[in-house]
């Protein structure tokens, strides 16, 4: 696997600061993308001064993202990338905002490639013991401060068939499909 030192995970004081908060984990990007539009596209499809027919967002409630999230809004990928805010009564998506103290951040611009949660979860997915499986699967989620998953038959069984993997994925790439969009304005 990849060495820590090289890509470290994420740390909650990494994400303490609203000023400077790094809201794209760039500790751990093997391989970025970067768009000198980014902010100017947030600010046309997901600030929350748009109107509710004109911003994209998951929802005029919180069910989705309840769902996504597991119910957990201390996941660091819920908590920084979702806010209610600019009048909205729905979370809105907050990870391509651009940071208040922009002076020196080498992030800026930056949209995700490759992240070491890609690499864990595909380690994950691949692994043919289950065992091993969810150990990768329990790495990621308590660095993003999500409980570690028991081991148990059932869940053992899940992680064969990848229900859990793919559920995963879907929290940490949230937002990787609007890279594409990002892109293309």
């Amino acid at each position: 696997m990849l060495q820590k030192n090289k890509f470290p995970w994420i740390q909650s004081s990494d994400l303490s600061n609203t000023s400077i908060i790094n809201r794209i984990f760039s500790k751990e990007l093997l391989f970025a993308f970067e768009n000198p539009k980014l902010y100017r596209t947030f600010d046309e499809l997901f600030n929350p001064a748009l109107e509710d027919r004109y911003i994209l967002c998951s929802g005029t409630t919180n069910k989705f993202l309840n769902t996504v999230y597991e119910n957990w809004e201390n996941d660091y990928r819920y908590s920084t990338n979702w806010r209610t805010d600019g009048g909205k009564t729905y979370p809105v998506f907050y990870k391509y905002r651009d940071i208040e103290n922009n002076v020196n951040r080498n992030y800026r611009y930056t949209v995700p490639g490759i992240r070491l949660s890609e690499i864990f979860l595909i380690a994950a997915e691949s692994e043919q013991d289950p065992i091993k499986a969810l150990a990768y699967l329990n790495e990621l989620r308590i660095n993003r401060n999500c409980n570690a998953l028991p081991n148990e038959a059932g869940l053992l069984e899940n992680i064969k068939k990848k229900s859990i993997v793919k559920n995963s994925m879907g929290k940490d790439s949230y937002g990787t499909t609007i890279r594409e969009i990002m892109f293309r304005l």
